[in-house]
């Protein structure tokens, strides 16, 4: 039987999860508390967040460092370090501000200068108040001037029709301007502009003292400041107790008025540059001889604009991937440890500019895992719509397509999870996401965040265990060792993924294009796992047996959507492929080379028609559409690992499901440790009943193999007993324990019906302890509606902790035929005391038991 299935069930897995530990100089006595914390709740290695520690790189963050890599060793933890002082990732710890210039952050800047024809004999100042801003008349601000220096100015002519502007017949001028920066320049009938573009020092305000990702030796800043005096101080350590260190979301951030925003080339905004970029402009766009084609990353030049931008986006994406990711990455494989991290993923930052890094499989190529993050409330149950549409359907996808092409990678892919959720962030909640993450190939998480701060550090909570106040870290540990065996099972595996949607990033540079989310959307709703292919990778695969082959991934067919141009390149790559046998279907629109010709052989067919193609690449079939059933399928050696989903956080699945074949299937409910009998039906269907949330995994393959495993030692459940139910009646006696004094109970009074607890005590955090007794004896106990996680105790035996749905708890062992006492405590979160900004923009769950409770009890046959 496969080595990893067996050491899951034998609780020998490894560690897969490293929560962020904020630091901010705390006494060795916290440190020390902070990991026992840590490695309570089943996980082995932790992420150093250095970003609020007050000497960085310091004498004190080597004494911390010193205390954390002992508490470590003691307790056979890992340690990885977040990369910088400051967020995000290039700040160099303050070093890049004391730079040289040529290693700062420079931006090419246009100005541009309307000119009516005719014009004879005149002069035009394109150059001549170097390092001022200009005003509407032109006239300077008499502030401190700042850097800046000519890189062209270039005439051209100006046509505007149906409102529509474009610029044609376009000169390079640049030789003509005088050394005080006058162009004297006659201009026939027409209207005109000369664009004066500059290359300036500091014009993106917010970064302006971060390494440049276009200079290798300005990358390599932060290496000698961060990376190498760790590796001075603890070689010894790396690749053993140092595991590796973790770039948090480094880009080009070039938006002159905010951090955040959104950069798409074409847009007024300050471009990344240095003199290299000119000279690989110049040999991209006129085979170097000269600039002319400028305007085009800001302008409509009759189609010419896309060859612009093209060649723009490329030089400097490959640049950041050869300066910053992979410098990085060759570093730290060079020095025995790792490199992970993510970058600015969310919508479409994943291929522009601004927050972005224009290409995300080229900003992560040197990294050891793939890597994303989710924060701040974008994923939530349901929310599948607007921004929600990229969150369900392509976020994870992103993050295991990389890992996964990227044979150095190893097929692991990281996420960075639950932070800035709020305090009202239950472990519910956190299941649920932890299951959207998996079920779509992430297998590496990243937990935000443990804190060596006092209680409530408001910084971007919740903060597990949160220096004891926490009420739901006691079950804390019932969610992360579930997280590690799903990810034991799943990391040295292949995803079995048979459709690749086309990563679009050139596509947007150039015209329209869509998001891989929905076609995203189409699959994953019909239990197709989906990947995205770059055309990077694409370049290196291999067509075998019809299957389009890289690194670790073979697909059987490539989704082109809705893309309006594309590099003739890239068009007879494609071409190339299908004449070798590959599957590649256009939809919508076959992409037009950049010179708007089109492959007139190519055909294109629409989204709705695609299911139908798509029929034998579903890895079930549900008797009837699931929308929010998910599946994903992992093989191993010996076996194939099925995990099944419920998506939805408000509805149950109850459907047949019809499977891949296999002699032999077991399911295992890796949430309980529990394997089971799943229930076949007599045309060889599964019946599938899921709850709010839930998920499992099932086992398939040979009968040899899959009996050694039901012999392994543990129990084999049942799906197929049916159940009698009733309700309890009778009163429940109810006390509180606050969050601040957790074992300290008082009585509160009693109830026939249970609600919710925020009803008579406002502001309650804590435990809801549940008393009651019943007669006779009794299989199971169900809890139809609880919000937060719950242990039940039966005449004193503790029958276990549920931390989400189904609330069922065997109660079989414990119960006698007599007079039961029956225990149920409930834990909160801390939302109702603490009421963040990030908890009042979700609706506020009750809080406690609802309704009513069933006992079951097998039915006689």
């Amino acid at each position: 039987m496969n080595k990893r299935v067996i050491e899951v069930m034998q609780g020998r897995g490894e560690n897969y999860i490293l929560p962020f530990l904020w630091l901010h100089g705390a006494e060795e006595e916290m440190l020390r508390h902070c990991m026992e914390k840590i490695d309570n709740c089943g996980i082995k290695a932790v992420c150093l967040e250095s970003r609020p520690h007050p000497d960085f790189a310091g004498p004190r963050w080597w004494h911390d460092l010193d205390i954390l890599i002992d508490e470590a060793k003691k307790r056979n933890m890992r340690i990885w370090i977040l990369d910088d002082s400051h967020f995000p990732t290039g700040y160099a710890n303050g070093a890049a501000a004391q730079a040289p210039e040529h290693l700062k952050r420079w931006a090419l800047t246009e100005r541009v200068l309307p000119v009516d024809g005719p014009v004879k004999g005149c002069r035009f100042a394109v150059a001549t108040r170097m390092g001022y801003t200009y005003i509407d008349k032109g006239q300077d601000i008499h502030s401190e001037p700042f850097r800046e220096e000519l890189v062209a100015v270039i005439a051209g002519r100006r046509i505007e029709t149906d409102g529509k502007v474009q610029y044609t017949q376009l000169e390079d001028v640049t030789g003509q301007v005088t050394e005080e920066g006058w162009l004297q320049k006659d201009f026939p009938e027409g209207t005109y502009s000369l664009f004066t573009y500059t290359k300036r020092l500091g014009a993106a305000a917010g970064q302006n003292d971060y390494i440049s990702m276009l200079e290798k030796d300005s990358v390599k800043i932060l290496l000698d400041t961060v990376y190498e005096p760790h590796y001075q101080r603890y070689k010894e350590e790396f690749g053993k107790t140092i595991a590796g260190f973790f770039s948090d979301e480094p880009g080009f951030y070039n938006l002159p008025d905010t951090l955040y925003g959104l950069g798409r080339i074409g847009d007024d905004m300050p471009l990344p540059w240095t003199d290299d970029v000119t000279v690989k402009f110049k040999k991209q766009t006129a085979d170097g001889r000269d600039l002319a084609m400028l305007p085009g990353l800001f302008h409509q030049l009759e189609g010419q604009e896309r060859q612009a931008c093209y060649a723009y986006m490329d030089i400097i994406t490959k640049k950041y991937q050869a300066n910053f990711s992979d410098q990085i990455g060759n570093w730290c494989r060079e020095h025995e440890v790792e490199y992970i991290g993510h970058v600015l993923e969310d919508g479409l930052y994943s291929q522009n500019l601004g927050a972005g890094t224009g290409h995300y499989f080229r900003a992560l190529h040197g990294q050891h895992m793939g890597g994303i993050d989710i924060v701040l409330n974008y994923l939530l149950p349901g929310r599948d719509y607007d921004n929600g549409i990229f969150t369900h359907y392509e976020l994870p996808v992103l993050g295991a397509s990389v890992a996964q092409q990227n044979v150095w990678m190893k097929g692991r892919s990281m996420c960075e999870i639950f932070g800035a959720f709020g305090w009202s962030e239950g472990l519910s909640l956190m299941k649920w996401m932890a299951d959207h993450m998996m079920v779509n190939g992430i297998n590496w998480f990243v937990p935000h965040a443990f804190t060596d701060k006092a209680f409530p550090d408001p910084d971007n909570p919740p903060q597990f265990y949160a220096q004891g106040n926490d009420p739901q870290y006691r079950y804390m540990h019932v969610l992360f060792h579930y997280m590690n065996r799903i990810c034991h099972l799943f990391n040295g595996g292949q995803a079995a993924v048979d459709v690749a949607v086309f990563f679009p990033a050139e596509g947007s540079w150039m015209g329209k294009s869509r998001s891989p989310a929905y076609i995203g959307r189409m699959c994953l709703q019909h239990q197709i796992p989906y990947q995205i292919l770059c055309m990077d990778n694409l370049k290196l695969a291999e067509v075998k047996g019809g299957r389009i082959c890289i690194g670790n991934a073979a697909y059987r067919c490539l989704v082109v959507d809705s893309i309006e141009y594309l590099p003739a390149e890239y068009l007879e790559i494609f071409k190339n492929l299908i004449e070798k046998g590959a599957c590649i279907r256009f939809v919508n629109v076959v992409p037009a080379g950049t010179d708007g010709s089109r492959m007139e052989s190519w055909s294109a067919v629409m989204e709705e028609e695609l299911l139908t193609l798509f029929h034998d690449y579903r890895i079930c079939r549900p008797a009837a559409f699931s929308k929010w059933l998910r599946c994903y399928r992992y093989e191993q050696e010996d076996v194939t690992i099925l995990m099944f989903a419920n998506s939805s956080m408000t509805q149950e699945i109850d459907v047949a499901v019809t499977l891949p074949e296999a002699e032999k299937t077991i399911g295992y409910d890796a949430l309980n440790d529990v394997m089971f009998v799943p229930d076949m039906q007599e045309d060889d269907r599964m019946y599938l009943q899921l709850d709010k949330g839930e998920s499992f995994l099932l086992f398939m393959g040979k009968e040899a193999d899959l009996t050694a495993l039901s012999e392994c030692g543990k129990e084999m459940k049942s799906c197929t007993v049916k159940m009698t139910w009733t309700d309890m009646e009778g009163e429940y006696r109810i006390s509180l324990a606050p969050y601040y004094a957790q074992e300290t109970f008082e009585p509160f009074g009693t109830k026939k019906v249970l609600d919710d607890v925020i009803n008579w005590r406002k502001d309650f955090a804590g435990i809801i302890r549940y008393e009651t007794t019943f007669t006779g004896k009794a299989e199971v106990l169900k809890l139809e509606h609880c919000y937060g996680p719950a242990e039940v105790c039966v005449n004193g035996q503790s029958c276990g902790v549920r931390i989400a749905y189904p609330y069922i708890f065997d109660i079989s062992s414990c119960t006698s035929d007599g007079e039961n006492r029956l225990r149920i405590e409930v834990a909160t979160t801390l939302g109702e005391v603490l009421k963040d900004p990030m908890s009042l923009e979700r609706a506020m769950e009750p809080v406690g038991i609802l309704g009513t409770l069933k006992l079951g009890k097998r039915q006689s046959n």
